[in-house]
């Protein structure tokens, strides 16, 4: 009895352990991108963007909202050691995150969003109801209550309020999409120390998406200070090369590499103040719109080449399968041809054998009508082939009566006359009309 209940038990069992075990992974994936973050702020100023969000966003569209929990202890514990205030603040600001990363997946699943980011619309769905609405609504909402909390000057609000809104959907269009790509690979993923030109290729578009933010966020800035502008154009080329040519998950992981190192290299650089009124390179507001200019752009350009990459494939699949069916098509035609050949050869040498025996041949169809006349019987019915082709068999074939020796033709004849003159005198019998 004890075994057959812990048997019916065990599958229940399974799953609580399975979910339990997705559900640390995920808390200490939170919590390492959280004090990473907080690493950075303590030792570089504010940062440019909030990652962990992504993090929380992805859990619940690859999961589903039963893992809120896990997002809102984790805030929780980030938000304690960022704040250093009491729990009321550390509570609002974990219910906050927690709000906006259910409300967007929520949003998305309403308005079909596909969460393998195949088509450009689903990045346009992921900007404008994952990042944009959620994060403005929520953002909002929780600076005004800790302004009114005493967190931070009145006047501070707006500024605060502006760079946590961007951040936050920078932290969503930046890495929500590199999880959301790579997720499928990790179940197939299989390593092999084959070496690959694509591998190499790959190397160097991440060697370019490290190395080209360094160089234009440097100490002395001299891309930015001496051509204004360039960096920005620098940092797409690598964008652009992994969008053309080596798929979404490597063009999305070079985005999230470049955004990340120009984050770092700028704020090392002192960029992250307001150094717009020094005349020093960019401020924080626009270092964040570059970021969502690449991301937006190669985004959309990784996507657009990968669906016309997918339609192509189509066409190709279905060019060839066309291609196929014509083939088929031809071979049929040639048996069918082949099978024509062969049924007339076979009639032609009936015909010759038909032609050439001793007997009289004819031929009818279903009708009756002659279809078939060998030399014999041209001679033996006096009607020549040609003539006979056509007519009625009994008017060929002239057969003579067993009993009386009399031609079928001429009972026939005899037949006609006599219903002939019955109908001509039934015609000229008087009509008696009346009494």
């Amino acid at each position: 009895m004890f075994g057959a209940h812990a048997s019916e038990r065990s599958p229940v069992g399974d799953e609580d352990r399975l979910r339990l075990g997705v559900a640390l992974r995920w808390f200490v994936a939170y919590l390492s991108v959280g004090f990473s973050l907080l690493y950075f702020q303590r030792h570089f100023g504010p940062s440019l963007w909030y990652p962990p969000i992504a993090l929380g966003l992805a859990l619940f569209l690859l999961r589903g909202k039963k893992y809120w929990p896990v997002i809102l202890i984790a805030d929780a514990i980030v938000s304690w050691f960022q704040f250093q205030s009491g729990p009321w603040v550390t509570l609002l600001v974990a219910a906050n995150t927690t709000a906006e990363t259910l409300v967007a997946q929520h949003l998305l699943m309403r308005f079909g969003f596909d969460r393998r980011l195949r088509r450009v619309r689903d990045l346009l769905l992921l900007v404008v109801y994952g990042a944009l609405f959620p994060t403005l609504v929520g953002t909002a909402s929780c600076a005004t209550l800790l302004s009114g909390l005493g967190e931070f000057a009145t006047g501070e609000a707006l500024s605060t309020w502006l760079n946590w809104w961007i951040g936050d959907c920078i932290g969503l269009v930046v890495f929500c999409p590199v999880i959301l790509v790579m997720w499928p690979a990790q179940a197939r993923r299989r390593w092999s120390l084959k070496f690959k030109p694509i591998a190499l290729e790959r190397a160097l578009v991440a060697s370019a998406a490290v190395v080209l933010p360094i160089v234009t966020f440097s100490a002395d800035a001299p891309l930015a200070k001496t051509v204004p502008g360039l960096y920005q154009f620098l940092l797409l080329l690598p964008v652009l090369w992994a969008a053309l040519r080596l798929g979404t998950r490597t063009s999305f992981t070079v985005i999230a590499l470049i955004n990340t190192f120009a984050a770092l290299s700028a704020a090392h650089a002192g960029f992250t103040v307001a150094s717009v009124a020094h005349g020093v390179g960019p401020s924080v507001l626009e270092l964040q719109l570059l970021i969502m200019t690449l991301s937006m752009a190669g985004g959309l350009v990784s996507l657009s080449v990968a669906s016309e990459r997918k339609a192509r494939l189509r066409s190709e699949l279905a060019l060839e399968s066309l291609e196929q069916r014509n083939q088929l098509l031809h071979h049929k035609m040639q048996e069918l041809e082949q099978a024509e050949s062969a049924l007339a050869a076979e009639r032609e040498r009936l015909t010759v054998t038909l032609q050439s025996i001793g007997d009289g041949v004819l031929g009818a169809d279903k009708n009756g009508n002659v279809t078939l006349v060998n030399a014999c019987a041209e001679t033996m019915t006096g009607w020549s082939a040609h003539a006979a082709l056509g007519q009625p068999l009994l008017e060929v074939l002239d057969l003579l009566d067993e009993q009386t020796g009399i031609s079928r033709r001429s009972h026939r004849s005899a037949a006609d006359l006599f219903e002939r003159r019955a109908a001509a005198q039934d015609r000229r019998a008087p009509r008696h009309h009346g009494r």
